[in-house]
């Protein structure tokens, strides 16, 4: 950037001019561009990775999601059905654990983005839903999403590629999330983990891990990356029937001897 620098500075308290291409430069000239230039390039390196996110759906997954993501500097929305947006409102009362450093209690009234269309501008679209209804929510993003990419962060017992179709394999991801709770007359009860799983990348969607590897980081959480998501799950759903086969017999959950250290189980 600069041609020989000529004279010296002896003594450090001792600031001379020195001589830079036969021009005479101050050498605190130098450090503030030097630091203003550091502070330009650190302000856009954090826009830059500020992302937009849809989350579709408000449930309970989604918005302890997208509470996190808002902490983080994330732009976060939501999608709702139609009718939705005017039923559920512009706020929802939160009540909820923070697991991710220690267990902190969150209680606020945080407002929230909600709309009834989809609309091209996003960085991704988080699915939490039902099992039930992802068919119907593939579908519908299949046209609707364009070519976001999408983290299917849910329970899935069917094939993985079958249960998503029409939506391609090459623009969807796969994770699990380590959060629960419920929501009653617009309040939110429940917590979320500081781990969530994701799939190792497949072929052709490692943009897309890299995206929200660099989206959940940011919000200080940590991710136990999976290697065969199909089977991770078939495993989750035989442990959980497992388990409930037993509450049925029993008629209630087996006796903990150990309280547990977080207010909601543990990822199976």
């Amino acid at each position: 950037m600069f041609g020989p620098i000529s004279g010296s500075i002896d003594d450090p308290t001792d600031i001379k001019n020195l001589m830079v291409d036969d021009c005479i430069v101050n050498p605190y000239n130098i450090i503030i561009q030097h630091v203003v230039g550091s502070s330009t390039r650190m302000i856009n390196a954090l826009g830059e990775s500020n992302m937009k996110i849809l989350f579709f759906g408000r449930g309970v997954v989604s918005t302890q999601y997208a509470w996190a993501f808002e902490q983080a500097g994330h732009t976060v929305e939501f999608y709702v059905r139609k009718g939705r947006k005017e039923t559920f409102g512009s706020r929802i009362e939160l009540e909820m654990w923070d697991a991710r450093k220690g267990k902190k209690l969150i209680k606020e009234s945080w407002n929230v983005n909600l709309h009834e269309e989809i609309l091209p501008n996003y960085d991704l679209i988080i699915v939490s839903v039902n099992t039930e209804q992802l068919p119907e929510a593939a579908q519908f993003l299949s046209t609707a999403a364009g070519n976001t990419p999408i983290l299917l962060f849910n329970n899935i017992w069917q094939d993985l590629k079958s249960s998503i179709a029409p939506l391609s394999m090459n623009n969807v991801v796969f994770g699990f999330p380590g959060a629960g709770g419920g929501i009653a007359d617009n309040k939110l009860r429940g917590g979320f983990l500081k781990m969530v799983l994701l799939e190792n990348p497949r072929a052709g969607t490692e943009p897309i891990n890299n995206k929200v590897k660099a989206l959940f980081e940011s919000a200080h959480f940590k991710i136990n990356w999976v290697k065969d998501m199909q089977n991770w799950l078939w495993n989750h759903f035989a442990r959980n029937a497992a388990m409930e086969a037993e509450v049925l017999k029993r008629g209630k959950f087996p006796s903990d001897p150990e309280p547990k250290r977080t207010p909601f189980p543990m990822l199976g």
